[in-house]
């Protein structure tokens, strides 16, 4: 009876301390998960779990609506003109500087930019570009969306997808270029296959954004590339594939190259995407500066903006900054507005721009944080 007794005790007590330390495990399992949120924060977290997309060359990755966007949650350090710059940006994919400043008021509605490699701030900090440079001049937190590549097409689509606060201030980085990019089917990259892109092909209807390739089987094709040597591309089929059908997407969509007909759908095709980029910022009752980056490359005049599209933007109630006569002044006085061995804008030039936007939003009074 007292074997009874004492086997009976020990499986209590064998009972007891295991429910001791499965409670330990859970306590020590749930300080664990509370110290690491406290490490990476949970947005961090559900990047971690959440499904990846394909990993394009490079920080980005593909995205089915925009083509590409930026890496969220990166920090990428790149070499430009003998410069090491840093890409860091935060759970949404916008640029955010390396190093924390004063932050803006709390309630402060943002400066949100969006554009191509000269709105990101190719070869300069994130605390260099005109985005935060603006933003820090009318105390505003800066939302810099700029993607190396996009056009207009493209802006337009973060546009839609990021301003989700009223009294913003939208900062669209137009470089001439993007009247051409606005109706590629492809990226004008020089690889072998088609970056694909959202573009506004020639119809008869109502223009439409639309794809000619499904953005991730073009980024697969980018990640396969870039895993390779030169001797390896060289070698496979692929890449002669890939070639022909991007070439023969090019012939389908822009097959008369240099033509008045062309020239009309860019024109058109910008009046359309102006149109519906102003759209979106007025339901949210914010304002939209257009800032025109002219090709300020080489040794002739720098060009001003089309007439027409300045005059439809104004007549819209955008506000256009036109760098032409600046950026003509800065050359003319040696000021270094191109990057050497690289041809993006320099901090100077990024400069220049954040002065006269600055100047001129101040001016039509659309800072609500004037002090």
């Amino acid at each position: 009876m007292s074997g009874a007794q004492d086997s009976g005790k020990r499986r209590r007590a064998l009972s007891l301390a295991g429910i001791v330390t499965v409670l330990f495990l859970v306590i020590g399992a749930g300080l664990g998960f509370a110290l690491f949120v406290g490490i990476y924060g949970l947005e961090s977290i559900k990047q971690m779990v959440a499904p990846r997309q394909v990993t394009l060359v490079g920080m980005h990755i593909d995205d089915p609506e925009i083509g590409y966007v930026l890496n969220p949650n990166q920090s990428t350090v790149t070499t430009v003109g003998g410069r090491n710059v840093t890409i860091r940006t935060d759970a949404e994919g916008a640029r955010i500087p390396v190093e924390t400043s004063a932050s803006a008021p709390p309630d402060a509605p943002p400066v949100l930019s969006v554009g191509g490699s000269q709105t990101l701030g190719w070869g300069v900090e994130q605390r260099e570009t005109f985005s935060h440079l603006v933003a820090q001049a009318l105390h505003r937190p800066a939302r810099n969306f700029g993607i190396a590549g996009h056009g207009t097409v493209a802006s337009l689509l973060q546009l839609e997808r990021h301003l989700d606060q009223q009294s913003s201030l939208v900062l669209y980085g137009f470089f001439s270029d993007h009247l051409n990019r606005n109706i590629r089917p492809c990226k004008n990259s020089g690889a072998p296959y088609c970056t694909a892109m959202p573009f506004l092909p020639r119809t008869g209807d109502e223009p439409e954004i639309a794809f000619a390739m499904d953005p991730a089987r073009s980024a697969r094709l980018g990640k396969a590339f870039s895993e390779q040597n030169a001797d390896q591309r060289g070698s496979d089929p692929r890449w002669d594939e890939a070639r022909a059908e991007a070439e023969a997407l090019l012939e389908k969509y822009l097959p008369e190259q240099g033509t008045a007909e062309l020239a009309e759908h860019k024109r058109s095709s910008a009046l359309f995407l102006f149109d519906r980029m102003m759209d979106v910022v007025d339901a949210h009752e914010s304002h939209l500066v257009v800032i025109y980056i002219p090709d300020y490359l080489g040794t002739k005049d720098i060009e001003p903006m089309d007439a027409a599209l300045r005059d439809a933007l104004e007549k819209g109630g955008a506000l256009v900054a036109d760098m032409a006569a600046p950026f003509q002044e800065a050359r003319d006085n040696d000021i270094p507005i191109a990057i050497e061995g690289d041809g993006h804008l320099t901090p100077e030039a990024h400069a220049l721009i954040a002065e006269l936007v600055t100047s001129a939003v101040l001016s039509r009074g659309w800072n609500g944080n004037d002090d």
